[in-house]
């Protein structure tokens, strides 16, 4: 049962940071931008402690989540690299057709 509390408030806090940010950036008035700085900052602390929390409680559990994590860290940077290496290429055949 804690796990399981746990991991939902890391996802809880992961969500919110996502939301102070865009609140960050997109807010048009300069104390509303402050208070998604805060809220960012809250939602970071928060992630931390519950993350603490986890490895404490259920060290297998935080392995497992390390891994998911490791994994789609991996996944995206392959995706990243496919895609550079297709924009790349395309950019070479567009400036060797320029140079005829």
């Amino acid at each position: 049962m804690t796990t399981r509390f746990i991991l939902a408030a890391l996802q809880f806090f992961g969500v919110t940071a996502i939301v102070s940010i865009a609140i960050a950036l997109a807010a048009p008035i300069d104390a509303s931008r402050f208070l998604g700085v805060v809220a960012l900052a809250c939602a970071g602390s928060g992630f931390l402690i519950h993350l603490h929390a986890l490895r404490r409680t259920d060290p297998q559990a935080f392995m497992t989540l390390r891994a998911r994590v490791h994994a789609m860290v991996q996944n995206a940077a392959r995706a990243c690299s496919r895609a550079a290496s297709l924009l790349g290429g395309a950019s070479r055949s567009a400036s060797s057709r320029s140079a005829r």
